[in-house]
């Protein structure tokens, strides 16, 4: 498994020895002040989850990590060690604050002590004063040598560490609105030449006798202060600040929203939600440092293309444009860095026959894209989509599809005109499909294409249309009628969310009522019955069905008839709520589209080769102390695989019903699990049909 995130939005700063931490979204980032590299960790890397929410150092060097689903991590550089602690799971972390011995975390409800030579919890103040309600979220901590001080939504609190008891609220002092703070979230609070100042939704407020006052002027969304240089600097909403004379000015005008700040002078490191940023005072300079990941959490749909690249739509809405994914790099689109594609709300992607990109936008229409710079889009205003009603100039382009003539159609979705189902063949030919022409619905979300070339299309309201064009597009005189299967025909719903088709004819149906399918005329429901809403389906290189559902995704296995679900409980599965899936049929890669990330499956699931011909064994030479095993690849399927020693002798053999792929791996060990000598092996692939081929390995140790 492998874990791709977002991990742009850093979110909170640490400095330990040569290298700066960033807790982001998706995982734990470390910046090397020596190098300018990033190394990243996920799930799949030793994190108890993605969303750092806090992050604090303690005076070993360790990196005390708190999640937004209440893990506690901590992590030791020198040994690149997690040890986890559950004790909090399934509440929120916002802040972590450490003295001594003791580590406290602010949560939803309140505040926990932690003891770090114990590794327990010891207690935990629930309320926090006269003042304030019970179970309260603390969003910041400050540590002063005497107290501590807590930054809730409804003021902020102290109370004296001498105090035996912090449970008892008497033991606390509050501040609210009464006393100068203005109403809401109090989101950071810091110490600067003995004051305390805290910041809030309308600017920094200082303590000044006992009561707070605004410091300068009104500042939108403060999330950080800091003290650089011996000036005073602001994290907000809107950007960088620091204070001249009683005066707020705004550094770095193109700076994006500031999350975090950590001063190590000569320079002030700044989090942002488009990745980290280091200012210099010497010279009055940014310098801009972007990690290699995703451009977004969302994963709408996903394809791989000829080149065996994953392209990736982010969302119809709030999205953040699209990404593409060679195996290595990242490269992401969105309307900040690349304007000229016109939205970030790209929620389909398709690739035709000459390997273009087609995208599908809500409200900006169709972009079809070849490289940065050769790109086309269609739009209401060229006149080739329609709008919806009462916006005619939205137009929504839910899914496309590719047919074996290079065909391509999408949805149109709503289409003012009535025709919401467009077939497109070298951008020169549109032909309109509609309600003249046996459709009753017009909100349409998915398409697929069937192995006698059929379109599939299913709709929110009244099941779905199969659409037989007999390979005319462009002429609608052959068509035969519209077949139209709704809950009458055995579907358990009318709301059609997800569809595809096995290499045996089989149309697989996701519904919001559980998985269907259509095979010889009949409806049914498969003995893997998955009984909760479908989110997506997918048919990978040996014809497994894979579904994807908000509790998880699995697969459903043609070789064996058995079924294999995931989640995050017993996966490193990103997330349970799955919203696309796709296959690499050259390498097996299932990669697994969720709210929070993609992730990765290396599986044994590549598509076979319609015969046996020419192995090919790599690397050769194999070394097993630099590689962890040899790909056998170039098979058919079923196929049976040996290898021999040099002098004849069996030393494993893979069975004909146990490979399922193009390729196999081979760890170098022989059957009874020990490592083979260094030598020259014989590989011997055979299959039923009395095909067979040769190919040697050497392996040296």
């Amino acid at each position: 498994w492998k874990s791709y995130t977002s991990k742009n939005q850093f979110r909170t700063l640490w400095k330990t020895d040569s290298m700066l931490w960033a807790g982001t979204e998706g995982g734990l980032v470390a910046f090397s002040l020596q190098e300018s590299t990033f190394r990243t960790w996920t799930n799949t890397e030793g994190l108890a989850s993605n969303e750092i929410t806090a992050m604090v150092g303690d005076p070993s060097g360790k990196l005390w990590i708190g999640f937004s689903n209440g893990f506690l991590q901590c992590f030791d550089p020198k040994t690149n060690q997690f040890k986890t602690f559950e004790d909090l799971k399934k509440h929120t972390i916002f802040a972590l604050a450490i003295q001594g011995d003791s580590l406290f975390i602010g949560l939803e409800i309140g505040i926990s002590l932690f003891r770090v030579s114990r590794n327990e919890i010891k207690e935990t103040y629930r309320h926090l004063g006269p003042l304030f309600h019970t179970e309260i979220p603390v969003y910041d901590i400050l540590i002063m040598p005497d107290a501590i001080w807590a930054a809730t939504e409804e003021g902020i609190a102290r109370a004296f560490l001498r105090n035996v008891n912090l449970m008892d609220p008497e033991n606390w002092e509050n501040w609210t609105s009464a006393d100068g703070l203005p109403s809401g979230k109090i989101q950071a609070l810091f110490e600067w030449e003995g004051g305390i100042y805290a910041g809030t939704s309308k600017g920094v407020y200082q303590l000044l006798f006992n009561t707070w006052q605004l410091k300068a002027e009104t500042l939108p969304n403060v999330q950080e202060c800091t003290v650089y240089d011996s000036t005073l600097y602001v994290a907000t909403g809107e950007g960088l600040y620091r204070e001249e004379e009683e005066k707020w000015v705004k550094m770095g005008e193109d700076l994006p929203p500031c999350l975090g700040l950590f001063p190590d002078f000569p320079f002030l490191w700044i989090g942002t939600e488009k990745g980290l940023y280091r200012y210099d005072s010497r010279t009055n300079t940014f310098a801009h440092f972007v990690v290699n990941s995703p451009g977004g959490s969302r994963f709408a749909d996903m394809e791989v293309d000829q080149n065996g690249v994953l392209w990736c739509a982010s969302e119809f809405f709030l999205g953040t444009g699209f990404y593409a994914f060679d195996g290595h790099s990242w490269e992401n689109f969105s309307l900040t860095e690349t304007p000229w594609i016109g939205s970030d709300n790209f929620g389909c992607v398709a690739i035709d026959k000459h390997n273009r990109k087609w995208f599908g936008a809500w409200g900006d229409g169709l972009l079809i894209f070849e490289n940065d710079s050769t790109f086309r889009r269609y739009t209401t205003e060229n006149g080739y989509l329609h709008g919806i009603p009462n916006a005619l100039t939205y137009a929504v382009v839910s899914d496309i599809a590719v047919d074996s003539s290079g065909t391509v159609w999408l949805l149109n979705f709503q289409s003012v005109t009535g025709e919401p189902v467009i077939a497109i063949t070298d951008e020169t030919q549109w032909t309109y499909y509609g309600i003249s022409d046996g459709f009753s619905s017009l909100v349409m979300d998915v398409i697929a294409i069937d192995l006698e070339g059929k379109k599939w299309i299913g709709t929110r309201d009244a099941g779905i249309f199969v659409l037989d064009d007999a390979g005319t597009p462009h002429d609608k005189s052959d068509d035969p009628p519209i077949l139209h299967l709704t809950t009458a025909d055995g579907l358990g719903s009318n709301t059609i969310t997800a569809l595809a088709v096995d290499r045996d004819g089989t149309v697989w149906i996701g519904t919001s009522d559980g998985l269907y399918y259509y095979s010889y005329g009949v409806i049914g429901q498969p003995p893997f019955y998955y009984a909760e809403p479908i989110t997506a389906l997918m048919v990978d290189g040996v014809n497994n069905i894979w579904v994807g559902t908000n509790i998880g995704v699995g697969y459903f296995s043609n070789a064996t008839y058995t079924q294999t679900h995931f989640t995050t409980e017993n996966s490193p599965l990103i997330s349970n709520a799955i919203s696309s899936l796709a296959c690499d049929l050259i390498t097996g890669k299932v990669y697994i589209g969720t709210s929070q990330g993609l992730s990765c499956i290396e599986t044994p699931f590549s598509k076979p080769y319609t015969q046996l011909s020419t192995l090919r064994v790599y690397p050769n030479p194999f070394f097993p102390d630099r590689h962890s095993s040899v790909t056998i690849d170039g098979l058919s399927s079923p196929v049976g695989v040996t290898i021999f020693s040099s002098s004849g002798y069996r030393l494993r053999q893979y069975p004909l019903q146990s490979t399922y792929g193009r390729s196999i791996l081979w760890d170098g060990k022989d059957a009874q699990g020990k490592p083979v000598s260094s030598g020259i092996y014989l590989v011997v692939v055979w299959n039923d049909r009395g095909e067979h081929a040769l190919a040697k390995i050497a392996v040296i140790r």
